[in-house]
């Protein structure tokens, strides 16, 4: 009797875990490589910068964005995941209103390393 509920409770936890595990991964974000997305359009005003582009996979689409000011530059990491019903898509228009009268340099930034995008 005792091991015929061990075994039910054991097996509720592996199940439960098996859940838990999917949904971090489905969840889950981290910063998209360059080569993943293009970008198409990138407008900069002294009081806005807009970006706009897309994922070149149909298997991971944009789930948000930060950035990072320094001196004059503005290093930029779009952040990638797997579709939920919130991020269903690859497509991202991207629209900061903040002071920019100072950039004079916008870089895409990955894990790895910062590529120019926009120079002044």
């Amino acid at each position: 009797m005792i091991s015929k509920k061990i075994t039910i409770i054991l097996g509720i936890i592996i199940i439960l875990t098996i859940c838990l595990f999917f949904l971090l991964i489905i969840y889950s974000t981290d910063i998209a490589p360059y080569s993943n997305f293009y970008v198409k359009k990138t407008e900069v005003k002294d009081n806005s910068i807009t970006i706009s582009g897309y994922f070149l996979s149909s298997g991971l689409v944009y789930k948000g964005y930060e950035y990072e000011i320094k001196n004059n530059a503005l290093y930029f990491s779009i952040k990638q995941g797997f579709p939920t019903k919130e991020f269903a898509s690859g497509d991202f228009y991207i629209r900061i209103n903040e002071d920019f009268s100072k950039i004079v340099y916008i870089y895409i930034r990955d894990s790895k390393e910062s590529t120019l995008l926009w120079e002044k």
